[in-house]
């Protein structure tokens, strides 16, 4: 345990969400501090609470590497072909590999994309509004993403509930035995259709990623057929996860805020601010980690090669520096530039960003047009994990919300 009585690897200080009194004062005493943890390598990691210490070692990526894990606790794989995911590939391979996806998810991009977006909102906004109770993440937070990520991917629609059930099993993760089992059921059963999909579209390509990535090279040789079931494995497990928690949590604080739900359904206008204001107020992933490739000097601290670092988005999102009365959700925020995606220059920024912006957008369009029709029935249930801000249940009804 820590001098502020907490362990940011223990799911047990993430029981009631983001211990944010503690990143408060691990920001003003001890912004680079350092956490004992038994279980590391080294005894602990280093913790990153300010935006701008944040921002700084996002960016560098020669002197902190995500070659040797990301996530907590740190944690290398034991089967070699995942590190052929993206994720643990640092410029200028990381870069070259990530290249012939880029264009397929700009802006301009999305614009094409938002009709499939807007039809799969539709459909399950229809399905929900036909229950007389449900649960919010199940039925919307894990449908839209999962969905529209099997779209985008390629998969045929009469397929995609498969990739929601896969994506589900691979989600939330609280070290049981028996959600391991699920995890590695699932992620066998993703890559064994991964490569049934690959085959199909080496017969028939299409305009979606799967064919994209049959036809992209790295420096001039086709990827691997490892490399291609890393990039399917990552699109369905990245493109879920921050979405799912960012339309769990948006539903759970939007029942708690009438005078939101009011304002959006008034002034369209602020749907835009809102997607922006949920993305930093709920910062889905709570932090990414790098290691130390060289001794370097960061906050009064120095940081030893080897040491994991640990850069801590929920932090960062409610530095008071950067943003005035960082705890309330203010949807007139004058400007938001949240580092819920990660830092904006980082080499690793998250691909799927628009995409995921779109995606709530459109949710949050299509339930103001309906003022907002459901109402929580229950207390929501989280997550015990310390990566992802999640909910594992948020019971609803069908309703007029009051």
């Amino acid at each position: 345990m820590s001098d502020y009585g907490i362990d940011l690897f223990d799911p047990a200080s993430f029981r009631d969400g983001p211990p944010h009194d503690v990143f408060d004062r691990l920001r003003a005493e001890a912004p680079v501090y350092w956490n004992p943890h038994a279980d590391d390598p080294d005894g602990g990691f280093w913790a990153l609470t300010r935006y701008a210490d944040v921002l700084t070692v996002s960016r560098d990526a020669a002197r902190f590497t995500n070659a040797q894990g990301f996530a907590a606790p740190r944690h290398m794989p034991d089967n070699p072909a995942f590190f052929e995911n993206i994720m643990y590939r640092d410029p200028p391979d990381h870069t070259q590999h990530r290249k012939p996806l880029n264009r397929s998810f700009t802006p301009k991009a999305m614009t094409s994309l938002e009709a499939t977006v807007r039809s799969i909102t539709l459909t399950i906004i229809e399905e929900i509004t036909a229950l007389d109770s449900f649960d919010w993440v199940e039925k919307v937070a894990a449908e839209l993403p999962a969905r529209v990520v099997a779209s985008v991917i390629g998969v045929p629609e009469a397929d995609h509930g498969k990739l929601v059930g896969w994506a589900s099993s691979i989600f939330g993760r609280d070290g049981s035995p028996e959600a391991e089992e699920r995890f590695n059921s699932a992620v066998l059963a993703i890559m064994g259709y991964a490569n049934s999909l690959y085959d199909a579209k080496r017969s028939c390509p299409a305009d979606d990623v799967a064919s994209l990535l049959l036809e992209a090279d790295v420096a001039g040789c086709p990827l691997s057929d490892t490399t291609l079931l890393m990039w399917f494995l990552t699109l369905a497990q990245a493109g879920f996860e921050t979405t799912h928690t960012l339309i769990a949590q948006s539903m759970l604080l939007l029942s708690e805020r009438p005078d939101v739900r009011d304002r959006l359904t008034t002034d369209a206008g602020a749907i835009g601010r809102a997607v922006e204001e949920l993305l930093r107020f709920i910062t889905p992933v709570n932090m990414m980690a790098r290691t130390a490739t060289e001794d370097v000097e960061l906050g009064g601290q120095t940081i030893r090669a080897g040491q994991y670092v640990t850069m801590w988005y929920a932090a960062a999102n409610r530095d008071p520096e950067i943003f005035g009365k960082p705890h309330e959700f203010d949807l007139d925020r004058p400007s938001n530039g949240h580092q819920a995606f990660g830092a904006s220059g980082s080499p690793h920024f998250c691909l799927g960003a628009h995409l995921a912006r779109l995606e709530m957008r459109v949710l949050l369009e299509e339930l103001a047009a309906r003022a907002f029709p459901f109402e929580v029935a229950g207390p929501a249930e989280r997550v015990p994990g310390v990566f992802m801000n999640a909910l594992a249940r948020l019971p609803m009804t069908t309703g007029v919300t009051q």
